[in-house]
Order: structure tokens, then C-alpha cells, then sequence
């Protein structure tokens, strides 16, 4: 059993100086306890669950922000009664390993909201006329609730094998109507390997993620991304204990497709929907010192 408590207080003084707008002040605090249950029955197997309260303030931008793309057909606005969120949680779960060279877990959690902070499209449709307006909002109810699971397996001295896989679902309620949480992202599952050997390492990696489904989005008309399936690959050098070097190519197959946090808020008709896609074939190369 591992019971803790915690005492949080935040304040928020910005200064106005080359800034035209109006600012505001901001200040709150909050104790929020947590209790955590593990039963070790054997390295195998081992049970969990979590009960903890929780508290966010909203950040400075969040509340004293101006920016405008006009490029791209969207602006961003500050809120200046943006409030303090308040969680109540709950993770229950089992995890262990195996002779040392399997771990896995497998977890479910359920997050009830008070003054829930999001960013919601406030008004606009992202066209060259009409541009997207975003801005951090409190949703007085809000519920998310999803499963996840791991599984890193070493294979082989130097050899990794890792696969994870998340689903999540989010609602707010407003007078007994519950509308999605458009935040809340799509089923996504990764595989990667890894092997390492000397000073060379070679990695890749498999990310999968579901299609938006348009029941999930709280709009009628937004555009709702297919299913996507990217492959990464890289590897990396180390010289010395200072110097490393590393390359990657992310995006292999060239693959075109959408993220769901990139078109929140773009119509299905919008023009320029191509403009929000994600990077296509990339080629990165990164030298290193630690010092």
C-alpha cells in the first residue's frame, strides 16, 4: 500500500510590456492525495490499482495568447477565464515479467473531470474566408476512459522486441447530453526492434493508428482521417563516450495521410485539406556530444 499526499499552488503574474492586449492574473491551489495497492503474487503476475485526485492550471498561453496564420486560414485566442482542472481517477491493471526477459502490462483507467481543459475550434471552418479560431476552453463535465497494453520481449542478448497498443474514449456532458471529446485521439498500436551491438544500433518501428470514426467528433462535417500505417527505420554510431552520430528515415513507404490533432476542426469540403497532411519521406541525420 502507498498512500501519498500532495499540496499544489499556482500563480500566474505576466507582464504587458510590447503587448497592446489585455492580461489577466490568475492564482489557485489544491491537495489532492493518491493511494496505489500492488500484490505481488509472483514476478509473473502482479495486480494494481490506483486511486488519485488530481489538479492542472491552465498555462500562460493558454490564458494571455494571440497568434495568427493566415497561411494556413487559423488563429489562436487566450481565455482569460480559463479555470483550474480538477480529476478524479482511477487505473487498475496486472503486470510482470518473465525470467527476465519478458515484461509486460495491461492496464484500464477511468478519468472523471471537473473543468475540463481543451482546446476546442470556437468558431470557423478553415477556409481562406472563413478561418479556424482556437481557443482553451473549461468543459464543466468531462469522462475519459481507455485500455492499454505493453509487451517488451528481449530476445536475444542486444535484440529488442517491443509492441504496445492504446484505445481511448472521451465525452463531456453538458445538461445530461454527452458530446465526444475531440482531444482524444484514435486507436494507435506500435511495433518496434531494436538491435544494438559494439558502438552500432540498428532500429525500426511500425506505428498504426485507427480511422476517426465521425460518431467520435462532436461536429457534423468535420473531416474524419482514415486508418494510416507508417514505417520508420534508423541506426546510430557512437564514436566515443562524447560523440554519436545517427540516422533515420522516417516515413519509408512514402505513405500520405492525416493525423486526427493536425485537421480537429477542418471541414470534409475544405480546399486546402492537403495542405494538413502529415511529412512524407524524411531523411534525418543528428550528431551528438554528451558532455
Amino acid at each position: 500500500m502507498i498512500p501519498a499526499l500532495r499540496f499544489e499552488h499556482y500563480k500566474l503574474d505576466p507582464k504587458a510590456a510590447g503587448y497592446s492586449g489585455s492580461i489577466v492574473s490568475l492564482s489557485d491551489q489544491a491537495v489532492t492525495p493518491r493511494l496505489g495497492l500492488i500484490w505481488r503474487v509472483s514476478p509473473l503476475v502482479q495486480p494494481y490499482a490506483q486511486w488519485s485526485k488530481g489538479f492542472r492550471a491552465p498555462t500562460p498561453d493558454q490564458v494571455n495568447n494571440g497568434f495568427s496564420n493566415p497561411t494556413q486560414f487559423y488563429q489562436s485566442i487566450g481565455n482569460p477565464d480559463l479555470k483550474a482542472e480538477h480529476a478524479n481517477s482511477v487505473e487498475v491493471g496486472l503486470r510482470g515479467k518473465l525470467a527476465e526477459t519478458l515484461r509486460w502490462q495491461l492496464s484500464a483507467y477511468d478519468n472523471r473531470y471537473k473543468d475540463f481543459i481543451t482546446q476546442e475550434v470556437v468558431r470557423g471552418t478553415g477556409r481562406p474566408t472563413d478561418p479556424l479560431v482556437f481557443q482553451y476552453v473549461n468543459l464543466a463535465d468531462a469522462r475519459i476512459k481507455g485500455v492499454e497494453a505493453r509487451i517488451v520481449w528481449d530476445l536475444m542478448p542486444g535484440l529488442n522486441l517491443n509492441a504496445s497498443v492504446a484505445k481511448t474514449r472521451g465525452h463531456s456532458t453538458e445538461n445530461g447530453v454527452e458530446t465526444p471529446l475531440d482531444s482524444v485521439q484514435p486507436l494507435r498500436g506500435k511495433v518496434g526492434a531494436r538491435y544494438e551491438t559494439g558502438p552500432w544500433s540498428v532500429e525500426t518501428t511500425w506505428v498504426h493508428s485507427s480511422g476517426k470514426k465521425p460518431s467520435d467528433v462532436s461536429t457534423v462535417g468535420w473531416y474524419t482521417p482514415k486508418k494510416y500505417d507508417v514505417v520508420d527505420l534508423g541506426g546510430s554510431y557512437r564514436f566515443d563516450k562524447t560523440y554519436s552520430i545517427s540516422t533515420y528515415v522516417t516515413n519509408l513507404f512514402d505513405k500520405k495521410y492525416w493525423r486526427w490533432s493536425d485537421v480537429t476542426g477542418i471541414a470534409a469540403t475544405s480546399p486546402v485539406l492537403d495542405s494538413y497532411t502529415a511529412p512524407g519521406r524524411a531523411f534525418q541525420v543528428t550528431l551528438r556530444a554528451d558532455f
